[in-house]
């Protein structure tokens, strides 16, 4: 390139006068941003992830029925289900592309969830369901995503997939463009709804929906419930104290 082109691309003007020279360019104006929201690698479905209108996935559709879940909001989310495990997955994806997933044991009293291994720490570097986020001036912040998908209503409602939230994650939240936060994590994320208030209020407003008692968590309501204690959440800062007493009974 001639320095004209260097200076335009650099700084908006191919005008060489005022003494710029090559050696004037400073280099940190060559830095790199990568603007990409995951910098993960997709992945693929297994081939025994099957489409919930398969005859294979009757149980898998009962069981989400149960949980509140239809067939089109399920399809709207993407969810499979894989008869060999006998689990509902729940898949991370952004812009049409699959990151890794979660799969929910639909048998009572058996271990609930299991992440995929496609890729090492791929957990703490996205949000399930993150799409609905897109154009939307606020997020809703569940824990697992039967949580998520029980404020459906609301809309920018995503999954951390877990108690713990990465800074990546919430990273992932302010690049989204959202304004707002809805935190309607489990009670018992008390530590980690403290932590994330403290980081978000740096630039973010953020609101707390409070789990009602006779509930344990959010995917225990009604979506209409739930999109009620969306709107009825009320704002926190970071001097807001959080405990979670245990009930032992």
């Amino acid at each position: 390139m001639s320095l004209p082109e260097v200076c335009f691309e650099l700084y908006g003007t191919g005008e060489v006068s005022g003494g710029k020279y090559l050696e004037d360019i400073d280099l940190d104006d060559f830095e790199y941003i990568d603007d990409r929201i995951i910098s993960l690698t997709p992945v693929s479905f297994p081939y025994d992830f099957y489409e919930l209108d398969d005859p294979r996935s009757v149980r898998g559709l009962e069981y989400l029925k149960s949980r509140g879940i239809d067939y089109d909001i399920a399809k709207q989310y993407n969810i499979k289900y894989c008869p060999t495990q006998r689990r509902v997955i729940f898949p991370a994806e952004y812009d049409g592309k699959l990151y890794g997933w979660q799969g929910r044991w639909i048998i009572p009293g058996e271990p609930r969830m299991i992440n995929s291994k496609s890729e090492e720490s791929w957990r703490s570097q996205v949000l399930m369901f993150m799409d609905r986020m897109k154009g939307s001036p606020h997020c809703v912040l569940a824990e697992g995503p039967v949580d998520a998908i029980a404020a459906h209503l609301c809309g920018g409602n995503v999954c951390t997939m877990g108690k713990q939230v990465s800074p990546m994650q919430l990273n992932v939240i302010r690049r989204m463009g959202v304004e707002k936060v809805y935190l309607a994590l489990d009670p018992d994320a008390a530590e980690s709804t403290q932590k994330i208030i403290k980081d978000l209020t740096k630039d973010l407003k953020c609101y707390l929906m409070t789990i009602p008692d006779a509930y344990k968590d959010i995917g225990e309501m009604d979506m209409k419930d739930a999109f009620e204690l969306f709107k009825g959440a009320k704002e926190v800062n970071s001097s807001r104290l959080f405990l979670y007493l245990k009930n032992e009974k």
